[in-house]
C-alpha cells in the first residue's frame, strides 16, 4: 500500500529544523530527569533522505523500522516525514 511521499524530501534545511527541535525537546526531558549534559540524538546536516525510502516511494522498506512496527503494534513515523516546510505566502 503506497502512502504519500515525504513532505520534506531532499530539503536538508527543513529536515535539520525538525531534527533540531526534536533534539531540544529530548535533551530538555533528559535534563528534567537529572542528566547533566544530555547528548542530542539526531545528527544535523546529514540528509536522512539517503537513509530511508519514504522520500522516493512513500513506503517504509527498512527492515528495522518494519520490525519495530510489528513489535509495538503501531506505526513508527520518522521525524522528517510529515512536517512540511512552511512557505511564505506572497500576495
Amino acid at each position: 500500500m503506497f502512502k504519500a511521499k515525504c513532505a520534506n524530501f531532499m530539503d536538508q534545511d527543513a529536515i535539520d529544523d525538525i531534527l533540531r527541535r526534536r533534539n531540544e525537546g529530548m535533551m530538555e526531558l533528559d535534563r528534567r530527569s537529572g542528566v547533566e549534559n544530555p547528548e542530542p540524538m539526531y545528527t544535523l546536516h546529514r540528509n536522512v533522505c539517503h537513509e530511508c525510502y519514504y522520500g522516493i516511494l512513500g513506503i517504509e522498506l527498512s527492515d528495522t523500522i518494519n520490525m519495530m512496527n510489528m513489535l509495538t503494534g503501531t506505526h513508527i513515523k520518522r521525524a522528517c516525514y510529515g512536517e512540511p516546510v512552511k512557505e511564505s505566502v506572497s500576495e
